[in-house]
């Protein structure tokens, strides 16, 4: 039980960790076409 759990935990760590990437990048892309 605790390994399904772990196991699901850290796919969705990933995933957010990923989607955070995402917009770091989306971010550092704008901030260099304003700048």
């Amino acid at each position: 039980m605790f390994n399904i759990t772990g196991s699901a935990y850290q796919k969705l760590k990933e995933a957010v960790d990923r989607e955070q990437g995402d917009k770091e990048k989306l971010l550092v892309r704008l901030s260099m076409g304003i700048g």
